[in-house]
């Protein structure tokens, strides 16, 4: 029976991301299959960051775009994407939060208007 994908470095990772890995597998060795999941997604997303800032740093931070006007490189959001999808994992990982239950509900409430805003539908600016 082949090993199961989430018990190996994500494919095309670098030496580093998979000796990370290795290092993290190990800790993890007993968990449950989903706190295994969760590391192995939060590692591809870091190898694909990882892949991504490569082609940026050939290519440069900035593009011209399509009327040769000066733009920020398209691959700036992905990594950027890919980023906050590694951490969102490995946060899964990390087990209780250390905020306070004041700290969390603000956290949430702010979230909620950001979410909110990012939709179109601003509460604080409805008429």
């Amino acid at each position: 029976m082949p090993t199961p994908q989430y018990l190996r470095a994500p494919q095309g990772a670098s030496r580093s991301v998979r000796a990370a890995f290795e290092a993290c597998s190990e800790v993890l060795k007993t968990a449950p299959i989903v706190s295994k999941v969760a590391l192995w997604n939060a590692f591809w997303h870091i190898a694909q960051a990882e892949r991504m800032q490569a082609r940026v740093d050939l290519e440069g931070l900035t593009v011209l775009g399509s009327r040769g006007q000066i733009a920020p490189h398209p691959l700036l959001a992905e990594i950027r994407m890919h980023q906050v999808e590694a951490l969102k994992g490995l946060a899964f990982l990390g087990g209780p939060s250390n905020r306070s239950s004041s700290s969390a509900a603000g956290a949430a409430l702010a979230s909620k208007r950001w979410t909110n805003r990012s939709r179109g539908r601003n509460p604080g600016n409805a008429l």
